[in-house]
């Protein structure tokens, strides 16, 4: 899945992590963003159970930067 995110400050090393509401947060990998404050990242699908929905977050140490809303992928 890729991530895109804009509005970020400038060459900021994040952490791209996430997983199912509710739960711990799960770093996916780390990503830097861009001269322009932009963000776009490859990232795999977390592991989750049923139809459960998911969450990704950006973070910084332990600042949320940004997170999604909570949504589905259909299979």
């Amino acid at each position: 899945m890729t991530l895109t995110a804009t509005g970020l400050p400038k060459d900021e090393s994040l952490l791209v992590g996430g997983g199912t509401i509710n739960t711990a947060f799960q770093v996916l990998q780390s990503a830097r963003t861009l001269g322009k404050g932009t963000l776009d990242v490859e990232v795999k699908v977390p592991e989750r159970q049923g139809d459960t929905r998911l969450v990704f977050v950006l973070r910084d140490g332990d600042a949320v930067k940004l997170n999604t809303k909570p949504f589905r992928i259909a299979p």
